[in-house]
């Protein structure tokens, strides 16, 4: 029964390219964020040749999925790690975790959006100067 209850989460619940087809249509909608915000395509799944090549191409595991290069409230920029809504079906890596501290320290922004809402919540507070990091 457990397993079936699982199966129904993870059917219903949207992935995460699905979530980032969301919070695109709205970064689109704002101007500072359809200048200047950005996917980072590292993730999927690859063949060992393809992310070997990828890889020599100076491709890095652990780089969060959007970067906002845009200096607000004392930040440098934002990084922002999408997943999915439910955070029960999603996990972040010890290289997501790593590249967010390491951003940190730097000066950046960071966050975890668990779906394109939390996502849109947290660029409308990095832009408002309300957000804060807990990362």
């Amino acid at each position: 029964m457990k397993l079936k209850e699982n199966l129904k989460d993870i059917l219903k619940t949207p992935t995460e390219a699905e979530e980032c087809k969301v919070f695109c249509k709205y970064v689109n909608l704002n101007p500072i964020l359809k200048k200047y915000m950005y996917h980072v395509p590292n993730g999927g799944f690859r063949n060992k040749i393809e992310a070997l090549e990828f890889q020599r191409q100076g491709l890095r595991a652990g780089v969060s999925d959007y970067h906002l290069p845009y200096p607000c409230n004392n930040y440098l920029g934002l990084w922002l790690e999408m997943k999915r809504a439910k955070k029960k079906l999603s996990k972040l890596s010890k290289d997501q975790k790593e590249w967010l501290s390491n951003m940190k320290e730097l000066g950046y922004a960071v966050a975890i959006a668990y779906g394109a809402d939390q996502a849109i919540e947290i660029v409308n507070k990095y832009l408002d100067g309300t957000l804060v990091c807990s990362i």
